[in-house]
């Protein structure tokens, strides 16, 4: 993201002209640099959710509250929301 035009901002001014509030910036990055079609943060989430339950299935209940926990922040916040240290502090994470 350093490396990027404003650091990183720029990525982010897109996001606000484009109306894409719900997306992370990974995504808004991979449309505008490889013409990728963007998916929703909850989208991703859904999709995980979907393609890894059975997994999920074979945790400790503990463990894979932990992880759906982890998935859902992300859907609210994205990957900036999970970088950050406090996310493991947030009630349904402990």
């Amino acid at each position: 993201m350093e490396r990027l035009p404003d650091q990183g901002r720029s990525a982010q001014v897109v996001r606000s002209l484009d109306n894409m509030t719900d997306y992370d910036l990974y995504d808004i990055l991979a449309e505008l640099g490889y013409g990728l079609a963007p998916k929703t943060r909850i989208h991703r989430a859904d999709a995980f959710f979907y393609k890894h339950d059975q997994w999920l299935n074979t945790l400790p209940t503990p463990t894979a509250d932990t992880l759906k926990a982890l998935t859902m922040q992300f859907a609210r916040t994205g990957t900036d929301g999970l970088e950050n240290p406090r996310v493991f502090t947030t009630p349904e994470v402990t």
